[in-house]
């Protein structure tokens, strides 16, 4: 296990668009204008609760319970979220994260993996 990212805040899925398999995981600051996007794009699988208090982890893995590959040219990366009180999982090609401020401030890419994707 290889961890990526973590956060204090909770987080709750806040979008899944089938046709692009793109899901968006947000966590709020102290405003709606503070908040912080954990997106996977090229989802192939995903195990996640409505919502994960207290802070997640993001941690790579080489394999999880139950979830075989498909063979596709673009490997896919195996991504555990872990929060006090549970796990979750989702398998894409790609996860960045994006941080975006209170006043208009331009977007941060905090993470980008695999980091060739950028």
């Amino acid at each position: 296990m290889s961890e990526l990212w973590s956060s204090d805040r909770s987080f709750h899925p806040m979008q899944f668009t089938v046709s692009h398999s793109r899901l968006v995981l947000r966590g709020f600051g102290d405003s709606t204008e503070d908040y912080i996007d954990v997106e996977f794009i090229g989802v192939d699988r995903m195990e996640l609760s409505r919502i994960m208090s207290g802070g997640i982890v993001l941690r790579t893995v080489e394999t999880h319970e139950g979830y075989r590959p498909r063979e596709s040219p673009r490997a896919l990366l195996q991504v555990e979220i872990e929060w006090p009180g549970g796990v979750g999982f989702v398998a894409a090609q790609l996860v960045r994260v994006i941080r975006h401020s209170a006043g208009g401030v331009d977007p941060e890419l905090v993470l980008v993996e695999p980091e060739r994707a950028e």
